[in-house]
């Protein structure tokens, strides 16, 4: 007989506490981006960027075009084709532009574009606004392997997206 399992299993977090870690992810880096003028992106939105990467997943996972099987597996700033990959705006809201690398559990990992807007208010601590855009309509979804090259800078602003979340207007 082995040893019993003294870990409890790992829980999936829920919507509400995905969104209320978002609050804090990005409240953390717009002060941190506001107080340093020598803040290294690399160092300032990795939690962020995972935040949003479990709330993507979490809200693609809502969606009736959405495969269980499938998840958000990272995502990459694109700051070679968009200047800032993420930026600040009024010291309340957080702006960028990432490549989402998405899994499908068999067939292997996919990019997709991906456009975020996070919006925090001065009055209420914990209130969130949130507009995250991803994937081309215009594409086959899952039509562009990880790996490849990304060559124009519009393919992180197509005309139409697949997927719009949130509660920006």
């Amino acid at each position: 007989m082995g040893e019993p399992l003294t870990r409890a299993p790992r829980r999936e977090s829920t919507r509400s506490e995905l969104e209320m870690k978002l609050v804090v992810a990005a409240r953390e880096y717009i002060r941190a981006a506001s107080s340093a003028a020598s803040l290294r992106e690399d160092e300032a939105y990795p939690f962020v960027f995972l935040v949003i990467e479990g709330l993507l997943t979490c809200l693609l996972m809502e969606s009736n075009s959405w495969n269980r099987y499938c998840w958000i597996d990272g995502l990459l700033p694109a700051k070679n084709f968009v200047g800032e990959a993420v930026q600040t705006v009024d010291g309340r809201e957080l702006q960028l532009y990432a490549t989402a690398v998405w899994c499908d559990g068999s067939e292997g990992w996919w990019i997709e574009p991906l456009f975020a807007r996070i919006s925090l208010s001065d009055a209420d601590e914990f209130s969130l606004r949130y507009e995250f855009r991803v994937g081309n309509a215009g594409r086959a979804f899952g039509s562009v392997l990880y790996g490849a090259r990304i060559r124009r800078a519009d393919w992180y602003e197509p005309a139409e997206w697949r997927f719009v979340f949130g509660n920006l207007t």
